[in-house]
């Protein structure tokens, strides 16, 4: 199982601004404890899917001391009155292995995907898997 730090820095506005020092693009915020921690079990979830989508690897998790810097930079960009905190999360599973499968289409909506698959520079299955990510 993969690990990630995220760090709950205090807002003005009361409540917490939730990032991770590996995966910048997972952002959320919470009002208590509890809440930043289902919102970045969430969001982390939700950035890996992202990269699965995307083929993109996901980055290795960073250090508690990089953490632990993170969460000094983000505290003194946003004048956090209070003190962060760091917890681990985990990352959720995504097999990307690719499977085999068998579908009857019309004719003329097969001829349709590859001609739209190679007018992208794709095959047909990643042309496919890519409609049906988009439309998720």
């Amino acid at each position: 199982m993969l690990y990630y730090f995220s760090v709950f820095t205090p807002v003005m506005e009361g409540g917490y601004a939730i990032t991770f020092p590996d995966i910048p693009e997972a952002l959320s915020q919470g009002e208590t404890l509890q809440e930043c921690l289902e919102n970045a079990e969430d969001i982390l979830s939700i950035a890996v899917e992202e990269y699965a989508a995307a083929r993109r690897e996901l980055p290795s998790a960073c250090s508690l001391e990089q953490a632990k810097s993170h969460a000094a930079a983000m505290q003194a960009e946003s004048g956090a009155v209070g003190e962060s905190f760091i917890q681990l999360v985990q990352a959720p599973g995504v097999d990307t292995t690719p499977v085999r499968i068998n579908i009857s289409l019309p004719k003329c909506v097969l001829e349709n995907i590859d001609r739209k698959a190679r007018a992208l520079g794709v095959n047909r299955s990643r042309f496919l898997a890519d409609a049906a990510m988009r439309c998720a």
